[in-house]
């Protein structure tokens, strides 16, 4: 009770206030201690690869208190302190911190493209027959007599197909081979970057892929509008 406290309450026994008042002034006048809050619990880390451990949970994921020290699990590796999967992280695939660009899946330790990959199309491990080529994710048969990823502009040879002539295999930009002709009367090297920028041409056109129109191979080659030949 504080020396105010104390004056106060002398006159208030002097004036002979009520028994209620004085009880209600004697309480007011006691100090109440500050309430003290807990401390934060603060958690561990996790210990890295290497540093020293008495059991398996408190080394980090993946990792497990062999002896002494903490060490990667099986078919897990060590990268910089931590264990990866280097099969299938995208961050770390094949090796640490090769990460796949985007869109890519790490499978087997690749960085594949699933809308294209004839060992991975749609999901790791999944791979199309040897007359199947993947095309947006799907396992699909080439139209056109050509074989899988046949590329008339990507060997000393063409290959031949169709009943005219002049039509070889092809691929366009989006990865689809089938039998084609030269670019399209009226289109030039560069004239697209994707089949839908051939529609002027009618709606079968399509954007051949460079590497595969004969007129516009070379290390300078660009993309031109072309027709599926007949047959």
């Amino acid at each position: 009770m504080t020396e105010r406290s104390i004056d106060q309450l002398a006159r208030t026994l002097a004036t002979g206030h009520p028994r209620r008042r004085l009880i209600a002034g004697l309480i007011a006048g006691v100090i109440v201690p500050p309430v003290v809050q807990p401390a934060a619990i603060t958690l561990a880390a996790c210990k890295k690869v290497g540093q020293n451990c008495d059991k398996n949970k408190d080394c980090c994921d993946h990792a497990k208190c062999n002896g002494t020290k903490c060490r990667c699990k099986d078919d897990f590796s060590n990268c910089d302190g931590k264990c990866k999967k280097l099969d299938t992280d995208e961050k770390h695939c094949g090796d640490c911190d090769n990460r796949c660009p985007a869109g890519e899946r790490c499978c087997d330790g690749d960085c594949v493209d699933l809308d294209q990959s004839d060992a991975h199309c749609g999901a790791c491990g999944a791979a199309c027959d040897e007359t199947e080529e993947c095309v947006g994710g799907v396992c699909v048969v080439p139209t056109g007599g050509c074989a899988p990823g046949a590329d008339s502009c990507a060997t000393s040879e063409d290959f031949d197909c169709g009943s005219s002539a002049n039509c070889t295999c092809k691929q366009t930009t989006e990865g689809t081979t089938f039998c084609a002709g030269p670019p399209i009367p009226g289109s030039f090297c560069g004239n697209c970057a994707t089949s839908a920028d051939c529609t002027e041409f009618g709606p079968d056109a399509v954007c051949g892929a460079s590497t595969s129109i004969a007129v516009c191979c070379g290390p300078d080659a660009q993309n031109a509008c072309i027709l599926p030949c007949p047959g």
